[in-house]
């Protein structure tokens, strides 16, 4: 049973990773709308991509290993840098 608890740990890990990627992917999508168009309609994937990101990057905490923490601490990091840059032109 211990296996099968560890198993389903890293699926769920390897799920919310993903959904990770996913929202970093809309956010940058986003921006790059709204910076060649002006339009902020394009915005709106890349605030709903920052409202879920924290929860997301908590989730993901929990269910990960010691090493991958410290990965997803470099990753989290480089984001809020790229967020960072971006916020202040809108």
């Amino acid at each position: 049973m211990k296996r099968y608890g560890e198993v389903e740990n890293s699926i769920r890990a390897i799920t919310i990773r993903g959904e990770l990627l996913r929202s970093v992917l809309d956010a940058e999508t986003g921006e790059r709308g709204y910076v060649i168009t002006g339009d902020r309609e394009f915005l709106e994937p890349y605030q709903k991509a920052l409202s879920q990101f924290d929860l997301l990057a908590d989730d993901w905490r929990k269910s990960s290993e010691q090493q991958e923490i410290q990965q997803l601490e470099k990753e989290l990091t480089t984001h809020r840098h790229w967020n960072g840059n971006f916020k202040p032109q809108l």
